[in-house]
């Protein structure tokens, strides 16, 4: 079918939501804001198009996540960083006809539309670091929204921020200092576009893993930086390494259907060679198979007796492996408990795995 929009449209995403059987389109169009759309029939006709976020003359940008059952995840700006001197990062949730804060609060329902950026939840406060843009967000194993997002001290340096809902609180994380913009201004001239990062993302089937561009010996390189105690600490890898020309805005394609067992491969895909502005490039996509040595894991794995606990350091040991937490805090519990639910990394000799408990059950994730 054709679908008429009343403007022009960019930056869509649909998402199928299965508790209520309902398709939503949410794009750039009404005003040049974010803008909904929904269908209850597979798509074959939609409702008219309102505009889903406010914002006054500025355009925000904004990212999208769903678990494809009842919730959309959606964080955004005041709108374009070369414009908005203190853009900050805002996030919200709809569900069931309702737009909630990250702790549940519900915000206002649907039917009063749009969401002003003053009634969202404030993430990061562009009045402190300095002003921001938003690159991605996913879900994690709870289904809490994981975040990055690229902060301006000043336009020629450009910081990597990773931030997660931890239950009752946001932990936010300054990565790494990527460097300025990656077009190639033309010499005497001034950059017109000072706030296009080389690019970051996160990896949908496991956010605790990152992808992203920065310069390393001045030139754009891409990297894999993955943590495995919530953020706190990360380890490096680089993916690209004296380069030749550009590389920038890596990006893992989603798992399919989202949130399901990962697959044996993902791959990574990211743009390469000159850029000087979004009408003047000449450009390609590269990409690479990555392995993922916990993919085709056994789901359950029988649940073991807590011989040893030390909340200080969050360590476990159970039966004699080590068993670390990755997000939030684990109250104490007696030695001759079984684990609470939590999300855990398991060393087993030289394999990392990683584990999510439930009801005294350990499952492989």
């Amino acid at each position: 079918m054709t679908l008429t929009l009343p403007e022009n449209v960019t930056y869509s995403h649909a998402f199928h939501l299965s508790d209520e059987n309902r398709t939503y389109l949410f794009t750039r169009c009404v005003a040049w804001h974010p803008t909904m759309l929904c269908s209850d029939d597979n798509g074959a006709t939609w409702g008219e198009a309102e505009q889903f976020v406010g914002g006054g003359g500025a355009r925000p940008y904004i990212k999208f996540v769903s678990d494809a059952e009842s919730r959309i995840h959606f964080p955004f700006t005041d709108g374009h960083p070369r414009d908005e001197p203190s853009n900050s990062i805002y996030y919200a949730y709809y569900e069931n006809g309702e737009l909630h804060r990250a702790n549940g609060m519900v915000i206002k329902d649907t039917n009063r539309l749009p969401l002003e950026p003053y009634e969202a939840e404030k993430v990061y406060d562009g009045r402190t670091e300095g002003k921001a843009w938003i690159w991605d967000i996913a879900l994690d194993v709870e289904k809490r929204p994981v975040l990055v997002f690229a902060v301006f001290p000043d336009d020629r340096n450009h910081h990597y921020y990773y931030t997660r809902w931890a239950g009752t609180e946001w932990f936010m994380k300054d990565l790494v200092n990527a460097g300025r913009w990656f077009p190639q201004t033309p010499g005497g001239s001034t950059e017109r576009e000072p706030n296009y990062s080389p690019g970051i993302s996160l990896d949908h089937g496991d956010p605790s893993i990152v992808y992203l561009s920065r310069f390393i010996d001045g030139q754009c390189e891409i990297e894999q930086w993955t943590t495995d105690d919530g953020g706190e600490t990360w380890d490096t890898v680089a993916i690209t390494r004296g380069s030749s020309e550009r590389n920038v805005r890596p990006i893992v394609a989603w798992p399919r259907p989202y949130g399901t067992e990962k697959p044996a491969k993902k791959l990574l895909f990211w743009m390469y060679g000159d850029y000087v502005h979004y009408t003047n490039y000449s450009t390609g996509i590269k990409y690479r198979v990555l392995a993922d040595e916990t993919a085709g894991m056994p789901r359950k794995i029988p649940a073991r007796k807590v011989t040893a606990i030390h909340t200080g350091t969050e360590l476990f040991t159970i039966s004699g492996q080590r068993l670390r937490s990755v997000g939030g805090s684990q109250a104490p519990v007696p030695a001759s408990r079984r684990l609470s639910p939590g999300v855990f990394i398991l060393r087993d000799g030289q394999t990392v795995r990683r584990i999510e408990t439930r009801s005294g059950s350990i499952t492989a994730r």
